[in-house]
């Protein structure tokens, strides 16, 4: 087949290509642009609207919040102070723990306690009870007599029926009446 253009008409024709396939390419683009538009403006509106919603409840959240945290505030307070009340020590407490202290300080050796137990009696005294194994009916003796030395003890009782049985390894309950000092 002849080719019937000259050279400068194939170059016009390549240049009208070109034009047209630019122009349709930037129609293309404008056409998608558009489209973003239609589909995300009213989601970018609906997000603003909705951002001032939630930033109203926040303040109002924010106002009602300053009024519970004064209220929440105040209990707290109130159980802080409670509590410290419970964890200050009164004097009947340091009586127990001074009867407590001076009862093993005297306790001498071969005497061991396994357990003490402590009653606040109505008449405001302290009653103790004392449980423990003693090497040897002497070593009990000793420990009752020094006991009984102490003035701050108003009674001391001693049950002497298993100081009798036995010579050694000598289980033993003590009942003391600790004499409080105002």
């Amino acid at each position: 087949m002849l080719n019937l253009l000259t050279e400068k008409q194939k170059k016009i024709i390549k240049s009208e290509y070109r034009g047209r396939l630019i122009l349709v390419l930037l129609v293309a683009l404008s056409l998608t642009a558009l489209i973003f538009l239609v589909c995300f403006v009213p989601f970018y509106y609906y997000t603003d609207i909705k951002e001032e919603a939630v930033n109203q409840q926040f303040e109002n959240i924010k106002q009602k919040g300053t009024e519970n945290e004064d209220k929440m505030l105040a209990e707290n307070l109130k159980e802080l102070k409670n509590n410290l009340l419970l964890l200050k020590p009164s004097t009947q407490d340091l009586s127990v723990q001074t009867a407590v202290i001076k009862l093993t300080a005297l306790r001498p050796d071969g005497i061991k306690i396994n357990s003490l137990g402590v009653i606040n009696e109505a008449n405001g005294s302290l009653k103790m009870y004392v449980q423990g194994v003693a090497r040897s009916r002497e070593s009990l003796q000793n420990f009752k007599k020094i006991l009984e030395q102490e003035t701050v003890f108003k009674s001391i009782e001693l049950p002497t029926s298993n100081i009798l049985i036995y010579k050694t390894d000598i289980e033993y309950t003590i009942n003391l009446i600790y004499k409080k000092t105002p």
